[in-house]
């Protein structure tokens, strides 16, 4: 797939456009930006046989016929017409796409991560890749529904994944205690609550969980009016300097002395 790259203007940004001339990173004046392109989003798409244990994982997630259920659901769900479903549906409807795992792997090795948060456990396949693709990282999941961190949990059993925490509480709460207790992440991965209030809420209290040159990643930033309008006020947060739209997924990054840049990829 050919990839165009586009830079928009927002308040203290820059205004040009990038042809598709530019799809190898040419052009883009930030030598971080420039970085990410050509190691992280290129590389993430090509050489996919490497990760070819990444589809082997989902393709067992798929098969699963254990009945989960549907409650306390965040807003973002897709089934909204059954109190149960099957864990290899679940796994479909609500799995995220193979390129973007790559991306987030590609990523943890790329910025040296050693620890990651991830809000929204679901079945578990996003975690538990972060997990294989680096053993050094340390990852830490939260999923409010009982029977989805179950389920979840028995899957990390079962594949051997030593690297990993999973806790069954809600968001709200266990952001409260990592502050509680200064705990610190180079990495989270928002995927819970699709609502602009929640994620306003969680994004203002991972600020001071997140190292110095760490990256906060949104899901589903076009999922609903309510998270467009929470990713543009991510944007323009004053704690925010570099952000990245990829259309599904955004990026975000707190480089205090860096200048205010925000970015859409076509990825």
């Amino acid at each position: 797939m050919k990839l165009g790259w586009f830079l928009h203007q927002f308040s203290n940004g820059f205004n040009y456009y990038l042809s598709s001339r530019h799809k190898k990173g040419y052009g883009i004046h930030s030598p971080f930006v420039y970085g990410l392109i050509r190691e992280v989003f290129m590389q993430s798409k090509g050489r996919v046989n490497q990760y070819r244990w990444i589809g082997e994982m989902r393709k067992e997630l798929e098969r699963k016929t254990l009945l989960l259920s549907e409650g306390n659901k965040g807003e973002g769900s897709k089934i909204k017409d059954a109190q149960y479903i099957r864990a290899g549906r679940l796994a479909r409807r609500s799995g995220l796409p193979e390129k973007y795992i790559r991306l987030l792997v590609k990523l943890t090795h790329y910025l040296s991560l050693e620890s990651v948060l991830e809000l929204g456990t679901c079945c578990g396949l996003t975690s538990a890749c972060l997990a294989r693709g680096k053993e050094q990282v340390m990852v830490h999941t939260v999923e409010g529904n009982y029977d989805r961190y179950q389920f979840a949990l028995s899957m990390f059993s079962k594949w051997g994944i030593s690297n990993i925490a999973i806790e069954n509480e809600r968001f709200i709460d266990i952001l409260g205690r990592f502050s509680k207790y200064d705990s610190r992440f180079d990495m989270v991965f928002m995927d819970g609550d699709h609502a602009y209030k929640p994620t306003i809420q969680y994004f203002e209290m991972l600020i001071p969980l997140l190292n110095k040159n760490g990256v906060i990643v949104v899901d589903d930033i076009y999922w609903s009016p309510g998270m467009t309008k929470a990713w543009k006020a991510i944007q323009n947060h004053p704690s925010v300097t570099v952000t990245i739209d990829l259309y599904r997924l955004g990026l975000v990054f707190l480089y205090g002395s860096q200048a205010k840049e925000h970015f859409t990829v076509r990825f």
